[in-house]
């Protein structure tokens, strides 16, 4: 995935995922970017897959941070 090939959804999680510098869980990133939660690891796990993100589960939540 090249980042001209990012779609509205990729670079909206990209963007919070920098601002926030440190890392966030599902539903705070779904907040910031005001996307459904289902739409959010949607993507989230399409950039993980790309290994733009990183990921650890955290209990019952996951928490996200760019790679």
């Amino acid at each position: 995935m090249s980042h001209e090939r990012w779609n509205k959804y990729e670079k909206a999680i990209l963007r919070e995922l920098l601002r926030a510098k440190r890392p966030l869980t599902t539903n705070q990133v779904a907040d910031r970017v005001d996307f459904a939660w289902q739409t959010t690891k949607k993507y989230l796990d399409r950039l993980w897959e790309e290994e733009y993100v990183g990921s650890q589960s955290a209990g019952r939540t996951i928490e996200w941070w760019i790679m």
